[in-house]
């Protein structure tokens, strides 16, 4: 997930439980409290930092959501950080160090949980078992957090209104200007969204209004109050794109599994939701005939039980004939992509190269071979895809470091193998 979505849950949690043990509102450990959870909620991302190892495509793939994102290393993790901000705040209180303690454990577990929400995936149990897991649940970034949790930041509300606000010092009044333009910057966001067709208009509105709404209950409650509805509300919506995925999933393998396909096995169903919209999906299935050919098809899945929610038009790659074939059936493939097995273990000539595109395929999903010496990952193929490689290009490197992630088409890679074990 993005860092803001893990700093809120940081600071979430930081604000309940300095309203529980900082009675006398002491400012130091209030200020500890709150460092070492929102520090804790994104220190596992720190590992962009091996990219001055391991520079280029390949270091970054490899290396981000690694060992920092394991349940081994966090032990670790856990200890450095709160060594450090130990020392740096001078604290000496027990109680109060433990607190630290379960803040910084529990936002490191709560990193790896949300990060397990979508389609990029963990490996949280590396080295004892390294093969990827993922949820499907979320989209990388989810307005939906953001405009339940973001209240609890905002209240509570300047009252502005009054004479006595204008009237008072200088910095009540850059407090005040600060709250709107914090407030005008993730309105800005969500219109963004909007104008870039992410959302739709119905789906902006809904947000602004949950916003309000969030803003106007939570204005005169306590810090545990405010802290306790933001992370049930977080889980209350994980359930629900949860609950909608399941039936996402159902509907999209069904759709794929018709008996003009029998000959193709259903290895994955890859999902993931539009911005705070649990009933639009984009997809793409895996599967193979298991002799000689494996297929990638993507497409959108429209929820017809809601359609106010309707999915936006960006989600659609071809939108002239796409989105109207669509609103007539819940399941829409946009395109279909075909390479050859062998295309993920043939010699290509070099160790070199070979070593490229074996270390490549420990971390894609949906591989394809564009072309001879060409890969690229489809989850990432709307935007810019920061997957897609070229194994003979001289600025593409090998990892020196090793990792032991398991590729996530293992599946289809043992089909090939197996098969050239018969052959032979």
């Amino acid at each position: 997930m993005d860092n803001i979505t893990h700093s809120l849950f940081g600071l979430a949690t930081a604000k309940y439980v300095n309203s529980k043990i900082n009675k006398k509102k002491d400012k130091k450990v209030t200020v500890f409290l709150y460092f070492v959870s929102i520090f804790a909620a994104n220190f596992p991302d720190l590992d962009i930092l091996m990219s001055l190892i391991d520079p280029g495509p390949l270091g970054y793939l490899l290396h981000h959501r690694g060992h920092t994102h394991t349940f081994l290393y966090l032990v670790p993790q856990v200890f450095l950080l709160l060594l450090l901000s130990i020392l740096g705040f001078r604290i000496k209180d027990k109680k109060v160090i433990f607190a630290g303690v379960a803040l910084v454990s529990v936002n490191m577990c709560l990193h790896l949980f949300l990060d397990y929400q979508n389609s990029y995936g963990v490996h949280p149990f590396a080295p004892f078992n390294s093969q990827w897991f993922y949820n499907d649940n979320l989209f990388i970034i989810e307005p939906l957090l953001w405009f339940t949790m973001l209240p609890m930041l905002f209240t509570p509300i300047p009252k502005f209104w009054t004479k006595e606000m204008w009237c008072s010092t200088w910095g009540t009044k850059v407090k005040v200007l600060f709250w709107f333009v914090g407030l005008g910057f993730f309105v800005a966001i969500a219109y963004l969204a909007y104008r870039a067709q992410y959302v739709s208009l119905f789906t902006f509105s809904f947000l602004c209004l949950l916003f309000l709404f969030y803003l106007l209950i939570l204005n005169a409650k306590s810090d545990a109050s405010k802290s306790l509805v933001a992370l049930i509300s977080a889980a209350v919506i994980v359930q629900g794109f949860a609950l909608a995925r399941t039936q996402a999933y159902r509907q999209v393998y069904a759709a794929e599994s018709r008996p003009s396909l029998a000959e193709y096995k259903i290895f994955d169903v890859i999902l993931s939701p539009m911005p705070a919209n649990p009933f639009c999906w984009t997809f793409l299935t895996v599967s193979s005939d298991q002799e000689n050919v494996y297929m990638i098809k993507k497409g959108v899945y429209q929820n017809s039980f809601a359609k106010v929610f309707s999915c936006p038009d960006a989600v659609y790659k071809n939108l002239q004939h796409g989105k109207s074939v669509h609103t007539f059936q819940e399941v829409y493939v946009e395109e279909t992509h075909s390479a050859p097995l062998r295309s993920l273990v043939e010699d290509l000539g070099s160790e070199s190269i070979n070593c490229k595109r074996d270390q490549w395929l420990q971390f894609v999903r949906a591989p394809l071979r564009e072309k001879q010496y060409v890969y690229k990952d489809m989850r990432f193929e709307r935007g810019s895809n920061f997957t897609k490689i070229d194994v003979t290009d001289p600025d593409v490197r090998c990892v020196t470091l090793q990792v032991p992630w398991v590729p996530p088409r293992q599946d289809l890679i043992n089909l090939i193998r197996d098969k050239q074990e018969k052959h032979n």
